[in-house]
Parts: C-alpha cells; sequence; structure tokens
C-alpha cells in the first residue's frame, strides 16, 4: 500500500521516526478477531511516542452508511478491549470535505472525539 511505503520511506530519511510495525488487511483482520476488516494496521514511533492505528483507505467509493457501519464496528472491537485509533485516507479532497462536514453536522453516528477518528 502506497500509504505505507511513504511512510517507511519518510522514516529513512528522518531522524527519530520509524514504522515499527505494518500489517496487510487479511492480517489486520485476524488480529481483529474478523470484528472489523481494516486496509491495514500500523505503528509508528516518533521522538519516542509509539502511536497504533488502524488504516481505512477510500478511493472514493465510500457511502456515509458504508462508514458508519465500519465504525459501529470498531465500536465493538473496542468495547472488546482493543481501542485503537482509525486513521482514515482519502484519495479525493471532496471525499475529505463530505465525511469532515458530516462528522460536524452530527449526521455520522458514532464519529466522535472518543472514537479516535482522524481524517487525511
Amino acid at each position: 500500500m502506497n500509504f505505507f511505503c511513504r511512510l517507511a520511506h519518510h522514516a529513512r530519511n528522518t531522524g527519530d521516526c520509524v514504522l515499527r510495525e505494518w500489517l496487510n488487511e487479511r492480517k489486520t483482520a485476524e488480529f481483529c478477531a474478523r470484528i472489523v476488516a481494516p486496509d491495514a494496521y500500523g505503528e509508528w514511533t516518533e521522538n519516542g511516542v509509539i502511536v497504533k492505528f488502524f488504516l481505512e483507505f477510500d478511493n472514493g467509493t465510500e457511502k456515509i452508511d458504508d462508514v458508519t457501519r465500519k465504525l459501529d464496528g470498531y465500536r465493538e472491537l473496542s468495547r472488546a478491549g482493543m481501542a485503537i485509533p482509525i486513521l482514515f485516507v482519502f484519495a479525493h479532497p471532496r471525499s475529505t470535505d463530505r465525511y469532515d462536514l458530516n462528522i460536524r453536522g452530527g449526521e455520522l453516528p458514532g464519529a466522535d472525539a472518543d472514537q479516535g477518528v482522524a481524517t487525511v
């Protein structure tokens, strides 16, 4: 996945950061007991701080209802003891804007700061 290749490249060319772990979709689903099926899982360390995250990559095809269902699954995973932030990466700025607007407008149930959701 290009996202992780770019992270690894950045880490190689920057001091004090490293891509510690990178799991593909199949291994990530197994890691999550198939409660959710993220596109990937990563662990990034920078300045001594470790950040674990699930990656959801959207090529512009995700519907808000699909994202809502995914967040429900992540909520279930969190209740099972695996509360890991979710990073949504959008290929198109229009998708990012639409997603952000739905979160701010309260139209995306469960997408709040407690869920640990970020968009790029």
